[in-house]
């Protein structure tokens, strides 16, 4: 009985650490945007690091899918850690190449 309870639980923790990192680069997401046409330097360092946090949590959330779908349990959580972590990068990474570089032949 107890190894049933434990099995049930398997990836969770992986997949609420994706969660939390996911939520991290949104907000960092966030900040890039708000700060990106008043001060760039600041936009490019909250851009990388909303781009690696939500790399990390793609890659965590397909480690707590893995593992919860080895034990039969629940791969919620990891899979909305892995969709929101590859959202928060496309989306940066689709603003810095879509307006930031298309602006470089004008000169700015």
């Amino acid at each position: 009985m107890q190894k049933d309870i434990n099995s049930s639980k398997s990836g969770f923790v992986i997949g609420i650490i994706a969660l939390l990192v996911s939520i991290l680069a949104g907000a960092s997401a966030i900040i890039y945007f708000y700060t990106f046409n008043t001060d760039l330097f600041v936009a490019i360092f909250f851009g990388g690091a909303a781009f690696f946090l939500g790399a990390f949590s793609a890659f965590l959330g397909v480690i707590g899918m893995n593992i919860a779908k080895k034990k039969n349990s629940p791969v919620l959580i990891s899979k909305i850690g892995l969709i929101l972590g590859l959202t928060a990068v496309v989306i940066v990474y689709g603003h810095y190449f879509i307006f930031a570089l298309s602006n470089m032949h004008l000169g700015r």
